[in-house]
């Protein structure tokens, strides 16, 4: 999955949550490429919650 495209898919993901966040509360290219450096391998189809969601948590604004 290309850079763009992960980033709409996780800011679909943070604001379409039961969470009271908003995809613009965080750094969302922060947190495409983070996933991106530590998974470079990962085609991003599925997203593990217990890693995804402190990726999401440090890049809050």
């Amino acid at each position: 999955m290309d850079r763009d495209t992960l980033i709409q898919v996780i800011a679909s993901t943070i604001s379409g949550t039961e969470r009271e966040d908003d995809a613009s509360d965080f750094d969302v290219p922060a947190i495409a490429d983070e996933l991106l450096r530590d998974q470079p391998d990962s085609d991003f189809e599925t997203l593990d919650p217990d890693e995804f969601w402190p990726v999401v948590e440090r890049h809050r604004r």
